[in-house]
């Protein structure tokens, strides 16, 4: 896993100047508490850069697609734009 955040730490710090250069937006979603202060801090830098690109790349990190409610249990919200309403089931 080290690794893995390694990885994404040298992607985010690396890539700011192309995705700049080629109108990228970049956005993390995930839960940030769980990552090294070295990648969050990357993680800002690269989304405050890139605000204003027309193209969105959004990475997904530590990222399950479920809210959970504080027993642990899945927490659905209403539809999104454009979406069917979905059921939630644990």
């Amino acid at each position: 896993m080290r690794r893995l955040i390694a990885l994404l730490h040298g992607y985010l710090t690396a890539e700011v100047a192309r995705c700049l250069a080629n109108g990228v937006r970049v956005t993390v979603i995930g839960r940030r508490d769980r990552l090294p202060g070295a990648v969050v801090a990357a993680i800002e830098v690269i989304e405050t850069a890139t605000a204003r690109a027309a193209v969105h790349l959004r990475l997904a990190v530590d990222y399950s697609g479920l809210r959970r409610d504080r027993g642990g249990r899945a927490a659905c919200g209403g539809p999104r734009h454009g979406t069917r309403s979905l059921r939630c089931s644990s």
